[in-house]
């Protein structure tokens, strides 16, 4: 395929005239993907074992090879393993900061709690696993992220070949353009632009080759408008040379200056390639394997249609007729000569070696993408007895999937700058663009409001990085055996233990039996607050452990001086450490009064021996 003409370039053309070049540039695109976006459409169909556009004369469900609908799909089986394995895990970002100040450090923990509180209100660990399910079954997964109608930011699923990426420009995985081909109803299109309705009522819907591409059914009556996304990314940041364009079949909707370095598309992949934008499936590395297992399926489907059938086999003089054979059971034959008895013959055309080929297709399979015996039906290693093995076991299983792992975790940190660039736009129009935080103290989880310009952060102050937050032991039985262990070690004290264990059940109990610990950390997190602050809480209650009090405080005081806190929280953390000492010596000079006063002396117990006890006082007069 040979380049297209510079007129293509549609980066290169002045405003009003990028449209129809555009166009030309994706079909430009998809002609080189060709075959790349007819394996997603093989892989998607066979994994999902269905048609998606429901036109059979279109079907590229592996020709005579498989069948249409595969009775037992190894592709399916593995992909949903694959999902239930890796992408359960979840992350969470985390700024660090290079030996930064006090303040830059506030800002960048505040910052940080603002895009993990974005991360569930924008539905990522729904996205994100659904794009790594879509990488596993065509190859490469979308998350697109934009602004909504009201100006807020916005995350979204891309389909199956949605997305267009020359080969050359995507070569080494970090394209410099893209453009995303999607379906919008027309009453949709006409409120996001009521001043072009003319250009979009005359407007064209899906091309030839879309209903290959996008599963589109021909016989479909929805009014949907074909409309085409671009960027060209900035050539570094600050500069002026990005490009958005926006486009229907007859012109451009939206154009305007784009000054990311970065697409607003995270790709989401199951393996990389050796080189290209687009990434390796599940499916694709298993097809062989399940094309195999379908055609010895269809070979002793006919075996057994042709052969396995029961037949009678009786003399012509033998006196049975056709009439003679029904299906009742324990019938009785009449026959004229007990020398010509009738003979019944069974025979069993399935061929053994067949289907000791059969299991020997699928476990190699699956041992090769590295799923043990269990693995796909989710039963427990019998032979593994304790909790530990059963970890070892399972430790040993995730390091042979640590790169996709990896690869979600990167997935992961791109939808969080993303969001970032998404919170950038929305202070730019709205300098007062608040987004939520969530704050979690002990078992208290409470959201609060950050103005997002408050949150910059200077280049290179500060780096962004994904955490796990769902390493633990997430069953009962993999809590108690985690920390059980942590408590015969000497590692944890009882509450302590209790606070690691978080079972949904228990959060009463843990609530009264952690109160302490709740209560001094909520006292830490209000003392070196920068704004906001609750007097209520900058002092401790008579009521709580002021020992332990003292000792979270002091060791927080501590790194609160070693990052430069400035005067005032400082100033807090005296007042705290004072008063905390205060209310010690009160309860100690009480507690000893209270003593006073519930142990009298025994001798005022007995009047005798007090008496006896003052006359034993008093100094004898020596005799003379």
């Amino acid at each position: 395929m040979s380049r297209p003409d510079k007129s293509t370039e549609w980066w290169n053309l002045p405003k009003g005239q990028r449209a129809q070049p555009l166009w030309t540039w994706c079909d430009y695109v998809a002609k080189q993907n060709r075959t790349q976006r007819m394996d997603t459409r093989i892989f998607v169909e066979a994994v999902n074992n269905f048609n998606p556009d429901g036109n059979s004369d279109f079907s590229y469900a592996l020709r005579s090879a498989m069948p249409y609908k595969i009775r037992d799909n190894i592709l399916l089986a593995a992909r949903d393993t694959m999902v239930a394995m890796i992408a359960q895990a979840r992350t969470s970002p985390q700024y660090l900061t290079t030996a930064a100040e006090w303040g830059t450090s506030r800002i960048a923990e505040r910052r940080s709690r603002v895009l993990q509180g974005q991360m569930y209100d924008l539905g990522v660990f729904q996205l994100v696993p659904r794009a790594f399910g879509d990488a596993c079954d065509g190859g490469t997964g979308y998350v697109y992220g934009c602004l909504d109608s009201n100006g807020l930011p916005s995350l979204e699923r891309c389909l199956h070949n949605e997305v267009y990426v020359d080969p050359e420009d995507g070569r080494y995985g970090m394209p410099e353009r893209a453009a995303r081909v999607r379906f919008v109803d027309r009453k949709k299109l006409l409120k996001q632009h009521p001043t072009m309705r003319a250009k979009i009522m005359e407007a064209s819907g899906p091309i030839g080759q879309d209903y290959m591409d996008f599963f589109i059914k021909r016989s479909s009556k929805a009014d949907k408008v074909r409309v085409v996304e671009a960027w060209q990314c900035a050539s570094s940041e600050g500069a002026n040379d990005g490009l958005y364009v926006k486009s229907i079949s007859n012109c451009a909707l939206e154009e305007r200056k784009y000054r990311w370095t970065e697409l607003p598309i995270v790709r989401v992949v199951f393996a990389e390639r050796a080189q290209g934008y687009y990434g390796q499936s599940l499916t694709e590395r298993m097809m062989p394997a399940q094309m195999r297992v379908c055609e010895i399926d269809d070979y002793i489907a006919r075996c057994q249609k042709l052969g396995s059938s029961s037949k009678w086999f009786v003399f012509q003089n033998s006196g049975v007729t056709r009439d003679d054979i029904t299906n009742v059971p324990d019938q009785v034959l009449d026959v004229r000569s007990p020398d010509l008895m009738p003979q019944h013959v069974v025979h069993t055309a399935t061929p053994p070696d067949l289907l000791e080929q059969r299991r020997e297709v699928k476990s190699d399979v699956m041992n090769q993408e590295g799923f043990g015996d269990n693995a796909t039906t989710g039963d427990v290693n019998k032979g593994l007895s304790s909790a530990r093995a059963v970890r070892a076991a399972h430790d040993v299983r995730s390091q042979r999937f640590i790169n996709p792992t990896r690869y979600l975790e990167d997935a992961y940190l791109g939808v969080v700058r993303l969001i970032e660039r998404l919170n950038d736009e929305c202070a730019e129009l709205d300098p007062n663009y608040a987004p939520k935080a969530r704050y979690r103290s002990g078992r208290r989880t409470w959201l609060k409001t950050s103005r997002w310009l408050d949150l910059s952060l200077k280049e290179h102050d500060a780096t962004v990085q994904m955490f796990p937050i769902s390493a633990q032991a997430t069953t009962p039985q993999g809590k108690w055996s985690s920390v059980e262990e942590w408590v015969q070690a000497g590692f944890v004290s009882k509450p302590q233990a209790m606070d690691l264990m978080e079972f949904p059940d228990t959060e009463a109990f843990e609530a009264l039996e952690n109160a302490n610990y709740d209560l001094v950390h909520e006292q830490i997190d209000n003392i070196i607050s920068l704004d906001n602050v609750r007097e209520d809480m900058l002092l401790p209650v008579p009521e709580q452990d002021l020992a332990l009090a003292k000792y979270v405080a002091r060791n927080a005081m501590l790194v609160a001086f070693r990052l430069g806190a400035p005067d005032d929280v400082m100033a807090r953390f005296d007042a705290y450490m004072a008063y905390a000492r205060e209310l010690e010596k009160k309860a100690k000079e009480a507690a000893a009064q209270e003593a006073a006063v519930q142990t009298p002396n025994p001798a005022a117990l007995n009047p005798s021996a007090q008496a006896a006890a003052q006359l034993s006082a008093v100094p004898q007069v020596a005799a003379a």
